[in-house]
């Protein structure tokens, strides 16, 4: 059983094709915005495996083993501050231990914040 009988006349033949359009494109729109919400649930709940897994690699404020960022520190007003664990958010976005190196005002922020991404040394 198709869109319409097979010796149905042109204009009947095109009505029904403009339909099945127009529902087809509704219906994409719809799994769009579907799809859109579970890509936002997704990135959230990644985040937060994230965070996760950078806590559950910090015994009492220790490290359980040494990381290979662990020799990368910076300075902010005559401290000196190493790293916890390699990644972390802010502002919601995930930040890494390379992008507050290459980053001054990153640094102070997370210094500011009390960010417990970073160790004093």
């Amino acid at each position: 059983m198709g869109l319409f009988k097979k010796d149905a006349p042109d204009a009947e033949k095109v009505a029904a094709l403009e339909g099945e359009i127009e529902r087809l494109g509704k219906e994409n729109a719809r799994l769009q915005n579907e799809n859109k919400a579970f890509d936002a649930t997704n990135k959230e709940l990644l985040q937060k495996i994230n965070e996760v897994t950078d806590i559950k690699n910090v015994t009492k404020g220790e490290l359980k083993a040494a990381p290979s960022f662990s020799d990368k520190q910076f300075t902010v007003d005559g401290q000196t501050y190493g790293f916890n664990f390699p990644k972390t958010t802010l502002r919601k976005t995930p930040i890494t231990v390379d992008d507050v190196m290459a980053s001054e005002d990153m640094q102070r922020e997370l210094v500011e914040l009390g960010s417990g991404m970073l160790c004093k040394k």
